[in-house]
């Protein structure tokens, strides 16, 4: 996953080029003579160092993401009816892995998770999943989601290790929702 954002409406960059040694102000104190100090360092910053701006269009990068997966499902085989009035094979159980990386500027921000899938009745499927990532070495989730007619509801937790020390924890959500299906 890649992308750019193209800016050219309502575009105002402002540039500073060169550079300013600054080496402190002498306070001197006369009753008669006020000196504006913070005046005449501005004007002298703006002599020194050329400045403008402009309403150059520009592009602005989105940062690359990669999302792969395996997945090995086993267990008892079920058919399902698709979308399409096709049957489509699942099976009862499945453990996979997934891998999420986003490149910033600074470094990659990676993630490595584990999963074990159940399907509880026909239409109730459960996920537990145990991940790794920049924040935690323990992070363990879970999901479960039903379809009830055209209605899939769904709550996810994540981060169940951390909840007896909230304030410490680095992240915990939890989602509850719901899909309405359209055949």
């Amino acid at each position: 996953d890649f992308g750019f954002i193209k800016h050219k409406k309502s575009i105002k960059n402002s540039f500073i080029k060169g550079s300013y040694n600054f080496e402190g102000i002498e306070f001197s104190y006369d009753e008669t003579n006020s000196i504006d100090y913070w005046n005449e360092l501005d004007t002298d910053v703006k002599e020194k160092i050329p400045s403008g701006s402009n309403q150059d269009a520009y592009i602005s990068w989105r940062p690359t993401k990669v999302n792969a997966s395996l997945k090995y499902s086993f267990g008892e085989k079920r058919s399902k009816e698709c979308y399409d009035n096709t049957y489509k094979d699942f099976y009862r159980n499945a453990i996979g892995i997934q891998l999420y990386s986003v490149f910033r500027p600074l470094s990659p921000q990676l993630a490595i998770t584990g999963f074990f899938e159940k399907s509880l009745l026909d239409k109730v499927r459960a996920k537990l999943t145990y991940t790794v990532d920049d924040y935690s070495f323990y992070n363990i989730g879970a999901g479960i989601s039903a379809k009830i007619g055209k209605v899939n509801f769904y709550g996810i937790v994540d981060n169940i290790a951390q909840f007896n020390d909230i304030a410490a924890t680095n992240n915990i959500s939890f989602q509850l929702g719901f899909n309405i299906i359209f055949n």
